[in-house]
């Protein structure tokens, strides 16, 4: 069978989930230290860190490398790139439009890095990666947005009675905004690597 076609599913979900939980680890700087790190660069900064130290590994299990440490390294310097682009971007623009453009520059940028120093297949194109990783990462930010803002009062939909008014709606809104957030970027990612890694 082609695997390049039918992956197996746990080559797909286990790293994406484990994804999923660096991004809440990273919120968490967001859900519990916002009162404490008052500067927005700052706390962009620790939150990057996180994904820096966490996401190589967590994208392990779909990489077929020997080691995690590799993987783990070029990740960090592309999420890096990633990470100032889309703060260049959403810091200029401070909108959906700074936010879409810098998310799709900054993984083109992520990808190329890994493409070459973890010497993907050539195929699928760039194009295809960039577009495949752009979708499931828009899809789980935007997810994950809705979340936040629902849990929040704001928009349509108003979940806020869920919880207890306050920290308790705050903390679990950011949260659940970082799971979303992760588990679409894992998704888009460790579909890459499978898919680059089986050609």
């Amino acid at each position: 069978m082609d695997t390049s076609i039918n992956p197996r599913p746990s080559a797909i979900w286990v790293p994406a989930f484990l994804f999923s939980l660096v991004a809440t680890g990273a919120f968490c700087v967001w859900a519990f230290g916002g009162s404490v790190i008052r500067s927005e660069g700052s706390l962009y900064s620790v939150c990057t860190l996180v994904f820096l130290g966490l996401g190589g590994i967590s994208l392990y299990p779909c990489s077929g490398l020997p080691s995690p440490v590799r993987l783990a390294l070029v990740f960090a310097v592309g999420f890096a790139v990633y990470a100032v682009i889309w703060s260049a971007f959403w810091l200029i623009f401070r909108s959906s439009f700074g936010e879409t453009f810098g998310s799709f520059f900054g993984l083109t940028g992520m990808l190329l890095i890994m493409r070459k120093f973890l010497k993907l297949s050539r195929s699928p194109s760039l194009i295809t990666l960039v577009a495949l990783v752009f979708l499931w990462h828009t899809l789980g930010y935007n997810l994950g947005g809705f979340l936040h803002n629902s849990l929040m009062g704001h928009g349509h939909f108003d979940w806020s009675g869920l919880f207890d008014r306050g920290t308790t709606v705050t903390t679990v809104a950011r949260l659940g905004w970082g799971f979303c957030y992760g588990l679409g970027m894992g998704l888009g990612l460790s579909q890459m690597i499978h898919l680059s890694r089986s050609r």
